[in-house]
């Protein structure tokens, strides 16, 4: 509500975004949805972390909406990575109101433990982020340092502290909570500065239920997630004080997918490469008219939550292979795609689905 009701002095409305370095403790795209209250990901295949009980929400839609989904892990099944959740992730009469293929999925971090000068979570060491960045057991030591840590839900919900520095799991603050968080605490990780802030004009608001939007740019933030915060402001200048400002998290999608051809020279000469995938490949159209190709990815760990479209155009073959020391979770080093029309798709870790 803005100027008449409910505050007369509210005049304007105020958003502003920040990079969120730890949305959750993993972040994964939606690879299938099984069922009306499952969810399959393919960065959960084979973990033997504990995901039951942890909550998790779908920070941005495929489709460019931006929805507000949050569920509980109810049941793990760690061979297919399929998440049982509650309430459920479909709605057949509205098929746009459900999580779908392609959305990015986060599991927030829930305080394991807390003192009046830090918090922690066991779980920032689990098999998705080891997956996903090899060599990684958890945070990096004092890595942290100078970030703001903000409890979003439950027990100190409002506070955010300073991190003076970390280990793997724990998180020193400053100054000390005025409410310690609990088990309950959910929280995340994000930079200290606010980007430029973006203000409406004056708002006169004689009845309710009056919508608007406020677009703010978000520059050098491609495939990151963001907070954004929502804030009155009233006609001396005031700002809704920030523990009492409403927050949700966006994943930023990059570009629409771009599609990369290759296998021919720019004069329609057979190339069968190898050719080198970039981190900005999204679609790449292998033409084996004229014999077979070969693709070398990215080191995996560069993908994050990344997803890359193979496609084998023509009778001969795409040889996909890893770069050193890098290897599917199978152990091998190369996929072969065989089939003429036949499609590969990559995401983070190098699983692959065809």
């Amino acid at each position: 509500m803005t100027r008449g009701l409910p505050e007369g002095a509210a005049s304007s409305v105020k958003i502003q975004a920040k990079h969120v370095y730890h949305a959750g403790i993993a972040g994964l795209l939606v690879n299938g949805v099984t069922g009306p209250n499952q969810i399959q990901c393919n960065d959960f295949l084979n973990s033997t972390d504990t995901w039951v009980g942890q909550l998790i929400f779908v920070c941005s839609n495929v489709a460019g909406e931006v929805p507000l989904w949050n569920f509980k892990i109810t049941a793990f099944d760690a061979a297919s990575g399929v998440l049982t959740v509650s309430p459920d992730c479909v709605d057949p009469a509205h098929p746009e109101n459900s999580v779908q293929i392609g959305d990015v999925l986060i599991v927030y971090s829930q305080a394991t433990a807390a003192d009046a000068n830090s918090i922690t979570n066991t779980m920032w060491d689990n098999s998705v982020n080891r997956q996903q960045f090899p060599g990684s057991a958890g945070m990096r030591p004092d890595e942290e340092a100078g970030r703001i840590v903000r409890i979003l839900h439950n027990t100190g919900a409002g506070q955010w502290r300073y991190c003076t520095g970390n280990d793997a799991f724990t998180h020193q603050i400053s100054p000390p909570w005025d409410v310690v968080p609990d088990n309950t605490s959910l929280y995340i990780v994000e930079a200290p500065d606010w980007l430029d802030p973006s203000e409406t004009s004056e708002i006169i608001a004689p009845t309710p239920d009056v919508s608007l939007q406020i677009h703010t740019e978000v520059p050098n933030l491609t495939d990151e997630v963001v907070l954004v915060g929502g804030y009155l402001i009233d006609s001396d200048g005031h700002q809704t004080d920030d523990a009492f400002a409403v927050y949700r998290m966006i994943f930023i999608f990059g570009q629409p997918p771009t599609v990369r051809v290759v296998g021919l020279t720019d004069t329609g000469t057979p190339d069968p490469g190898p050719f080198d995938v970039a981190i900005t490949d999204q679609v790449i159209r292998a033409d084996t008219t004229g014999g077979d190709v070969t693709l070398t990815l990215c080191p995996l760990a560069d993908y994050q939550g990344r997803g890359l479209l193979v496609f084998n155009s023509g009778p001969g073959s795409t040889y996909i292979n890893t770069t050193d020391p890098d290897t599917f979770p199978d152990g091998t080093k190369q996929y072969v795609l065989s089939a003429a029309g036949g499609t590969a798709r990559i995401t983070a870790g190098g699983i692959y689905t065809t």
